[in-house]
């Protein structure tokens, strides 16, 4: 189970068609989840301007995610492994209380 951001970034960087995440990181994510109103307005940003990596705070904050998540985003994911899982990911609970998630390769790559 990965529980760190280092655990996480190895992981992606393997491209593992499937994996599960706990801890700190689960938390971080769990708003991605579930399709929320915020998801969905997080990936039409992302989709929208940030096909070059330039996405900054301003433009997360503008999805309507608040500074407090942005900032757990940031420091329990990173931001290129935030990418990474919204582009190429699916994620769903794996338990009731979000404490593991299983994070899917999406089959349209």
């Amino acid at each position: 189970m990965i529980t760190t951001k280092k655990q996480l970034q190895q992981q992606l960087k393997e491209d593992a068609p499937y994996f599960i995440v706990g801890g700190s990181v689960a938390y971080a994510l769990q708003v991605f989840v579930d399709e929320t109103k915020e998801t969905l307005a997080l990936q039409e940003v992302a989709g929208e301007t940030t096909t070059d990596m330039t996405a900054s705070r301003a433009q997360l904050r503008k999805a309507g995610l608040a500074p407090k998540m942005i900032a757990l985003l940031f420091q329990h994911v990173g931001f290129t492994a935030l990418w990474t899982l919204l582009t190429k990911y699916e994620m769903e609970k794996r338990l009731p209380d979000y404490s593991e998630i299983l994070i899917k390769q999406t089959k349209n790559e």
